[in-house]
């Protein structure tokens, strides 16, 4: 451990003790937390330190992220000296963290050590700070008329050069990046005031039409690979870049904000705006102003701009705080951002974005699993959101919110074209829209929405995997899906949807049992509290015949909150072929799912949110199943039709594309009641809605639910041709239920073709198996029994 101890990096002296470097009598004082920074790399030289981690030791207690550690990282290069394209001294590893390359060794005590001639303030190294951090500051004349509230502004100087390269690809023109504003000094207020300056510019800017703003996200990520915000607005395919730094005297703000022409390498503006802390959204306002004036974009001024920023800025901190926790787009953290944001509201019930994500983080928690979907949450959701618009209607996020919560069709669409008119480069409001776009069968409306998001979002893994499941839903696209995952999580590695989604592929589209299994694994490592992750992993290890390991699972999982998580469980008894068990499982899931007095706006919004999920992966439904198989047994099919009936009603509507093995089983259950006539013009619809979405598609498609349609109508031959190609596309999910146990095939099971294919079928669940336990016995995989 270096500690204080003084220690040499390349030519350079380090004394932590005195705060200082020094290097051929030259004495360059550092800022004690770039210090910290230093040793802390030091501390382990050669080896790569992840930014949570150095966010956890040296910015430990400040609420800060990733670009904080950027800025430091970048100020620290330059001091030292590392400005050659290759660095000599700290080196990026992308989406992973930093490592220091040069040699790094103790020296004696500084007592023995001469002194230094002279000391030289960081602040006079104008020359050795890096192009990307160096604010072009001038005098600037800040003249406060009464009050304070009135600003007075002369441009610093003309544009000029600022020695940016020559763009290597197409930039937006339109596109901005705002880069996470730096601290000017390293003391706490500054440090907290920072992140909430860049914050208020992005979401006020992101109100202006006309305008691209890059979301958070993808700056962020940019810069996880990028060596300075030149760069960085490249990778996003941005034009303009607003950057600044930001200092805070006990009750003063100042900023020192440029913005600057990518593509031509001219810096547009530079000034210096100056005001009391309380006046700190009309500084944010008039930044805005001016960057809207420079780009020659209509400026409009904002209805309720005080309400941006809560009386507290302590507040304001904890906000940030919460929506960090919701881009992880984890059970737990959402969890935890909804109980911050309500601690928000409390401590300012005057911010209207407190409200809204408040709202927005309730919804997610039971999205994610985290919470029960329940008539109270969304009533708790939509309050939080009424009270965000009755603050302040200007807010367009919160309309695209409000819309989940909306049954008619018609004023939800109203709201969320309010939305992305109000916060036209806000990439949720184009999110929501599209699910809302799906949900009514606009498929190509839908598609193109997720692609205006990607536009203001292009680095974020989330529209990725949303752009995955609408690329597979509306052509069927399996390799462009599996890509566009892939990109997902060469983003966020880590990132459990998409996980979730590429064993899925490997599982329904490839027959990919084993590795579906690792991806799976993997997902739950990563989100310990998904409700999907145990069901799906069980329902994996039945396709490999070990039932062992799925009941493991089953006994360690905590109770599923989300619905179908529960569903999925009932494979276990239905695999075992207790159908009593697997009725009695299902009949308690369904009071669930259609309680006596069931809230409108709670299934709209279940039913937009997850359409697309339904459409992909509604082929199979073990509680409708369960409910089926038990009837055939007693042959009392009048309870069994019912719940099915009403199921089916509430959750493919008029739509036979979305949970068609739901329709399959419904139309089976009609047959088996005597309602034989009514369950073929099921089939039949179904078939034609199949050979409508086949076109446009690659063969055979839809061949599993062709095959259990035609068997149905008694076409045996079609129906064992259908078999045979879905199987020969790789589809061998659930075969271990249609080889031997369900009832749609009884009367084409003993025919040699229908053996051949379940003797295959065997066949390929031997190999996965056989894989599995390679994974095991490797540690890819954890053993379960």
């Amino acid at each position: 451990m270096v500690n204080d101890a003084s220690f040499r990096v390349g030519a350079w002296r380090v004394e932590p003790a005195l705060d200082q470097i020094s290097r051929d009598g030259e004495v360059v004082r550092l800022e004690p937390r770039t210090m910290r920074l230093l040793v802390r790399l030091a501390e382990t030289p050669g080896q790569v330190v992840s930014s949570r981690e150095l966010l956890d030791t040296v910015w430990a207690g400040v609420v800060v992220g990733s670009a904080s550690v950027y800025q430091a990282i970048s100020q620290l290069r330059k001091l030292l000296g590392d400005t050659d394209p290759e660095p000599t001294f700290i080196a990026t590893v992308p989406r992973k963290g930093y490592r220091l390359i040069a040699p790094v060794e103790r020296v004696a005590s500084v007592a023995a050590e001469p002194q230094a001639p002279s000391v030289q303030p960081i602040s006079d190294l104008k020359d050795r700070r890096p192009t990307y951090l160096r604010w072009a500051i001038a005098v600037l004349l800040v003249v406060m008329l009464g009050s304070g509230a009135m600003l007075v502004f002369r441009d610093s100087r003309p544009p000029q050069s600022v020695g940016i390269s020559t763009p290597a690809a197409a930039l937006d023109n339109r596109a901005i990046v705002v880069a996470p504003f730096a601290p000017a000094t390293q003391d706490s207020a500054t440090q907290a005031l920072a992140p909430i300056v860049t914050d208020l510019l992005r979401t006020r800017l992101s109100a202006l039409q006309n305008l691209v703003v890059i979301a958070s996200g993808s700056v962020v990520n940019a810069m996880q690979s990028e060596q300075n915000l030149d760069a960085v607005a490249r990778r996003v395919h941005a034009r303009y870049l607003l950057r600044g730094e930001v200092s805070r005297a006990p009750d003063q703000v100042r900023m020192n904000v440029t913005l600057l022409d990518v593509e031509s390498g001219s810096r547009m503006w530079s000034r210096t705006f100056e005001q009391p802390v309380e006046q700190l959204a009309a500084v944010n306002e008039a930044v805005v102003e001016q960057t809207a004036k420079s780009l020659q974009i209509a400026f409009g001024k904002a209805r309720s701009t005080a309400m941006d920023v809560p009386t507290d800025l302590s507040t304001y901190e904890l906000y940030l705080r919460g929506q960090q926790l919701m881009s992880t787009f984890r059970a737990a953290d959402a969890d935890q951002a909804a109980v911050i944001f309500s601690r928000v509201t409390t401590l300012d019930p005057s911010f209207a974005r407190g409200y809204f994500a408040y709202g927005q983080a309730l919804l997610l928690a039971a999205d994610l699993g985290a919470r029960r979907m329940t008539e109270q949450l969304t009533q708790q959701a939509g309050q939080a959101f009424d009270r965000a618009i009755e603050l302040n209607p200007a807010l367009g996020p919160v309309w695209a919110q409000r819309a989940r919560l909306t049954p008619d069709p018609i004023r939800a669409e109203e709201m969320y074209r309010r939305a992305v008119q109000l916060a036209p480069s806000y990439d949720e409001n184009y999110i929501r829209y599209s699910d809302f776009l799906f949900s009514q069968g606009r498929r190509g409306e839908a598609l193109e929405l997720i692609d205006r998001a990607r536009r203001i979002d292009p680095l974020s893994a989330t529209l990725c995997w949303r752009k995955a499941q609408l690329v597979l839903a509306t052509r069927s696209d399996v390799p462009a899906m599996e890509q566009l995952l892939h990109e997902a999580l060469e983003i966020q590695p880590d990132f459990p949807t998409a996980l979730r989604d590429l064993a899925n592929a490997e599982y329904i589209w490839h027959g990919d049992f084993a590795d579906a299994i690792r991806l799976m694994e993997r997902a739950k490592t990563v989100d310990a509290d998904s409700h999907w992750a145990d069901a799906l992993i069980a329902e994996l290890y039945l396709e490999v015949g070990d039932l062992a390991a799925a009941s493991a699972l089953m006994r360690e999982a905590r109770p599923p909150t989300k619905l179908g998580a529960k569903d999925t469980w009932l494979s276990i008894p239905i695999y075992q072929r207790d159908r009593e068990r697997a009725a009695e499982m299902a009949r308690s899931v369904v009071r669930e799912w259609l309680p006596p007095a069931s809230a409108s706006s709670l299934l709209n919004d279940e039913l937009r949110v997850h359409a697309v999920h339904q459409e992909l992966v509604g082929w199979y439904w073990p509680t409708a199943n369960a409910l089926r198989d038990e009837a055939i047994q007693t042959r009392n099919f009048a309870p069994a039709l019912d719940l099915i009936e009403r199921m089916t009603l509430q959750f493919s509507g008029s739509s036979l594309m979305r949970n068609r093995g739901l329709v399959l089983t419904y139309a089976h259950v009609l047959i088996l009641a005597g309602e034989t006539r009514r369950g073929r013009d099921i089939l039949t619809s179904l078939l034609e809605h199949l050979d409508a979405e086949q076109i446009g598609r690659p063969p055979h498609m839809f061949a599993w639910e062709r095959a259990a349609a035609f068997a149905m109508l008694g076409e045996n031959e079609r129906a064992l041709t259908e078999l045979a190609a879905s199987q020969k596309m790789g589809r061998y999910a659930g075969w271990w239920y249609t080889a031997e146990l369900d009832p749609i095939y009884s009367e084409i099971r003993t025919d040699p073709r229908f053996q051949a294919l379940a003797a295959q079928a065997r066949a390929h669940r031997d190999q996965q198996r056989a894989l599995l336990d390679k994974m095991r016995s490797s540690g890819e995989v954890p053993k379960r029994s």
